[in-house]
């Protein structure tokens, strides 16, 4: 598996394609992680950054579980905390989407909040955070 870093715009899309309930991120950086024949398995994309609150909102899609190893995560999640600075970075999913749930707990982030009807009527968002101080705990700091 390899780390796609070249192609933002394309990530983003495919990421956009796979939650029907974003219509968009708006400026943002997109990664992905393709297997050994190019094919996308997930990507990540980085947005709403606000650099004088250090912090940023992170949305995910992925078609196969294969990608998440710890060493690709670190290698994701060092763009916000090592690359871009930021102290949170934050997520928001549907009450509904355990599989959201589940993975957002298995990265390491933490239950912040549930925002009632946020999505529209009967559909509240859960926010779910992690803190540079817990990335560098669950990954490390980098070697660079």
């Amino acid at each position: 598996m390899r780390i796609v870093f070249d192609d933002s715009d394309a990530v983003a899309s495919w990421v956009l394609a796979r939650l029907p309930d974003v219509h968009g991120f708006g400026q943002c950086v997109a990664l992905g992680v393709a297997d050994k024949n190019g094919t996308l398995l997930m990507g990540i994309v980085f947005s709403d950054y606000q650099p004088q609150w250090g912090t940023m909102q992170l949305s995910i899609a992925a078609d196969s579980p294969r990608w998440a190893h710890k060493g690709i995560i670190k290698q994701l999640l060092a763009y916000p905390f090592e690359q871009a600075g930021v102290q949170k970075l934050w997520a928001a999913h549907e009450h509904t989407n355990v599989r959201a749930q589940r993975l957002s707990k298995g990265l390491g982030f933490k239950h912040e909040g549930t925002l009632a009807q946020h999505f529209g009527p009967r559909k509240h968002a859960v926010i779910s955070r992690m803190f540079r101080e817990d990335y560098q705990r669950l990954y490390g700091r980098s070697s660079s």
